[in-house]
This record gives structure tokens, C-alpha cells and sequence, in this order.
């Protein structure tokens, strides 16, 4: 059996940040295929698609990520954009950045796995100044954060909730490492 984090958050909570830092640690971070656009340039957080119509779930790569075939594990749209999670990714990865229905959906669709699902909660405030810095093509940091409220609004599947992102998370990467290696 193994371990799968899995980190669930609203908009500029800090999970990319947060996966990089498990990653200095060893952990091997899961990429999602998205159509959601890249932010910029360096934007390595997804494989970026194009949806392409033969039932749904196929995509089109918009860059230079080579998907021919693969198999979908789970699917679903969050904030107005697709993400499918491949089995392939699944099982060769153990830390996921996932909204609140995918990580419920890899949970109950992968029962043989144990799950650490870390959610950043963030204040607006400080979501809502890191939003302003983002290039998000047809969005708005006011818009995002109302969807937010109402994606996480009854959200409590969660094994750690961290408030503050800056001041908890060196514990919680070093309570996370500690926990995993006692599995």
C-alpha cells in the first residue's frame, strides 16, 4: 500500500510552493493535463492541452509534451477548466495539487492507497494580493475568489488544514516527511 498527498487549495494558497518543497525532499510530484492556459512561459505545474472531441478524454498538447496514448484515471472540471489525473501518473508519483472533488474522486477511485490530503486555507487577503500578480487571461482575482468560496465551502476531507501558509509549512513538510517514513 502506498502513500499519496494529496494538496487542496483555493486559488494563490500556496500548493505549488508547497509541492516544490516536498519535492527538495524527495517526493515526486504528479502533473495533471489541463486546458486551463499556462500562466506564463515557465509554467511546468500541468501538461497543457487542448480538449479534443472524441467523447472527452482525449486532449491536443499546445506545447511540448508528447500525449499519444494513455489511460484516464479520473476527470472533472474545476473553475471552468478540465484536469484528468492518467493512472500512469497515479501510480508512478505520490504527491497530487488537486481540487476538492478530484482529490475525493482519486480517493474512492484508488481505495488500495493510503491518502494525506493537506489543505492550504489560506486568507483571502493574502490570496487575493498574490491573484493581482497573476496573468489570468479572462479571469479575475475578485471572480476566482468567489468561486473559491463556493468550491471549499463545505470542504472538510482533510488530514491537515494549514491557516498560515508561510509560518505552518516547514513543520508541516517536516511532519509529513516524519509521517511517511513511519508508513
Amino acid at each position: 500500500m502506498s502513500i499519496k498527498i494529496l494538496i487542496v487549495g483555493p486559488a494563490a494558497s500556496g500548493k505549488t510552493t508547497l509541492a516544490k518543497q516536498l519535492q527538495a525532499k524527495g517526493f515526486d510530484i504528479g502533473k495533471l493535463y489541463t486546458t486551463r492556459p499556462p500562466r506564463d512561459e515557465n509554467d511546468e505545474e500541468y501538461y497543457f492541452c487542448e480538449p479534443y472531441d472524441d467523447g472527452g478524454n482525449s486532449f491536443v498538447p499546445i506545447n511540448t509534451y508528447d500525449i499519444v496514448n494513455y489511460e484516464v484515471f479520473v476527470s472533472c472540471v474545476f473553475n471552468g477548466w478540465k484536469y484528468t489525473l492518467t493512472s500512469d501518473e497515479l501510480d508512478s508519483c505520490n504527491v497530487f495539487i488537486v481540487g476538492p472533488k478530484m482529490a475525493q474522486m482519486i480517493k474512492d477511485g484508488a481505495p488500495e492507497h493510503r491518502y494525506l490530503t493537506i489543505f492550504l486555507d489560506v486568507p483571502e487577503s493574502i490570496r487575493y494580493e498574490r491573484l493581482m500578480l497573476r496573468d489570468m487571461p479572462g479571469d479575475s482575482a475578485i471572480a476566482r475568489i468567489g468561486r473559491d468560496r463556493a468550491d471549499f465551502a463545505h470542504f472538510t476531507d482533510y488530514d491537515i488544514r494549514i491557516h498560515e501558509n508561510h509560518a505552518q509549512q516547514p513543520d508541516v513538510i517536516s511532519n509529513v516527511v516524519s509521517f511517511l517514513k513511519e508508513q
